[in-house]
């Protein structure tokens, strides 16, 4: 009885797309590499060259680097603090929180897609996507208390927030960009 029990636990597990810490592919990992050191890059960890051509070196809003003589802010994808948080709400800008884990094949198929989203223009203007670290290995207590917060029971779990601080939506699970513009839409309040 408790390996029919063990063997649907890991069945589950394998079919919601989720593995097993530890029990990644070659190919996996080496996947995973190159994503920390992409998200070291962006949260400042490891100083890329200027100009790399990294979708994070251009105003990700594609309508210049001003309005009415003042800087305006870019649109941004980048690793959750708290303190960047608390700023970009003390902004009124809208914000998508994605709750990540680096075991997690969904949660690595949806970064792309997060990261183009940003990136591409069609945002709502001075819209922030943070990436919380949720049950792996660079999870940190600004992460576990934003789960708590947010009631985060699961990754690939992300919460749109509004200007004002309310939570506006919570999808888990595969979005499109699409999708994903929608939401924020939703959030920016167009």
């Amino acid at each position: 009885m408790k390996n029919i029990l063990a063997l649907t636990l890991v069945a589950m597990a394998f079919f919601s797309g989720c593995i097993i810490p530890g029990f990644e592919s070659a190919d996996a990992m080496q996947n995973q590499d190159a994503m920390d050191k992409k998200d070291a890059m962006q949260d400042g960890s490891i100083n890329a060259p200027a100009g790399n051509g990294d979708a994070m070196d251009s105003d990700a809003t594609g309508k210049g680097d001003s309005m009415e003589g003042e800087a305006m802010a870019k649109n941004e994808y980048k690793r959750y603090s708290k303190a960047q948080f608390d700023a970009t709400i003390a902004q009124g800008r809208p914000i998508m929180l994605e709750f990540y884990a680096d075991w997690c094949p969904n949660c690595a198929q949806q970064k792309p897609v997060n990261e183009e989203a940003f990136a591409g223009g069609k945002m709502p203007q001075n819209s922030v996507g943070f990436f919380v670290h949720y049950k792996d290995t660079s999870e940190n207590d600004e992460d576990r208390d934003a789960a708590r917060m947010h009631g985060i029971t699961y990754q690939h779990t992300r919460i749109f927030i509004d200007a004002q601080g309310n939570t506006v939506s919570k999808k888990t699970g595969y979005s499109s960009e699409e999708q994903l513009v929608a939401e924020m839409n939703k959030a920016a309040g167009i």
